[in-house]
Formats: C-alpha cells, structure tokens, sequence
C-alpha cells in the first residue's frame, strides 16, 4: 500500500513466489530466521538487529494523526501531539513492533503532558469509529489514511514530531544468503533509496 514500495515490488520478476502474509513485523523476522521466508519488509529494524540479518533502506513513510472533525486541531494545517493530549491515543502492544514502539515512546516521553493510551482495536474500521465519535486519536501511517468518512480526517504531524516519528521500511534478508535473485530483488526495491 505504500506506493513507492508497491511500484518497486512489482518491477520484481518473481511470478507466484511473492507471498504477503499478513504479519506483524516481529512476526516476520521470526519467519525469516526460521527460514520460512527469504525476503521481508519490516517497518523499522528488528529490536536486537540480529547479527544474521541484513537490513537495506527502501523508504520512510510519514505518520498522520487521525482525529474526529470535531476537535479543535482539525482546523490545524499541522497537528502536534500536545494538542490533541486531551484524547486517549489508541496504541499498540510492544511486542508487535518493540524497535517502533521504543522510538515513538521517546517521543512521547518529552511531550508537557503524558498521553493516555487505550488498546487499539483489532479492526481499524472499529478504530476509526471510535475515532469519528470523538473516544480518541490515532497515529497512523500515511498509507492507511485512504478510509473517508464524515467526522474523521487525517492531519501531518508538526514538523518536530514528523522528523521524529516516522516509519522507517527495510528490507530484510538472512545475513548469509547471497543469492543472486535475491541480490536483484534488494537493488530493485532499494532502487532510489540513500
């Protein structure tokens, strides 16, 4: 759903062997230390970077905050995180993606208030209804801000918490495969990355 990442992904020639499991990011390293899969993108590097792993750039992918139409910072071109401090944020569990929770942890340890979390539900339908009815707010990545309803919009973070809270995507590969296929799946996908 990200497009720089879709348009790169289908430049690769691997006919049915792309497989897209619906996987948290931890849950996808397991899978490649496992040998289950030989390629995979995470949003941010593994929590330990596993020395058997070899991570190469692909993309940075901007959070947006998702907030109901009837709050105050709607009416911001920019959102910072202090001015919608008086809503719960819904948050994940840690071990779904520990390197990205730590890094938006620290972001979220120097604000002037503490957010308040509540559990974020399974469904994000479900999430954004609550969302639209004013129960919370959420972060999310700009690709999964296509849903529109009446009530919801989506607002850029202000640019000191944008610089810092980010999705970083890698692409993930066993530190000792060398393959050749695999070689040329990670230059087409990191094609135009620093």
């Amino acid at each position: 759903r990200i497009p720089p990442v879709a348009a790169r992904l289908a430049q690769l020639d691997a006919g049915d062997e792309i497989d897209s499991p619906d996987l948290t990011s931890a849950r996808l390293l397991q899978c490649l230390a496992q040998n289950r899969l030989d390629l995979v993108l995470t949003g941010e590097k593994g929590a330990s970077e596993q020395e058997n792993v070899r991570y190469r750039w692909i993309c940075r992918e901007p959070l947006l905050v998702a907030l109901p139409t009837t709050h105050p910072a709607s009416r911001q071109q920019q959102v910072s995180l202090d001015a919608v401090n008086d809503l719960p944020l819904f948050w994940f569990a840690r071990r779904a993606n520990p390197a990205f929770f730590d890094k938006c942890e620290q972001v979220f340890a120097k604000l002037k208030r503490p957010l308040k979390k509540v559990n974020e539900p399974d469904d994000s339908l479900t999430m954004l209804a609550h969302i639209v009815r004013g129960k919370a707010f959420a972060l999310l990545p700009q690709s999964k801000c296509a849903f529109n309803q009446e009530g919801l919009c989506y607002r850029p973070l202000r640019d000191d918490h944008a610089q810092q809270l980010h999705i970083d995507v890698y692409a993930a590969t066993r530190h000792n495969d060398a393959r050749p296929a695999l070689m040329q799946a990670l230059e087409k996908l990191s094609n135009g990355a620093p």
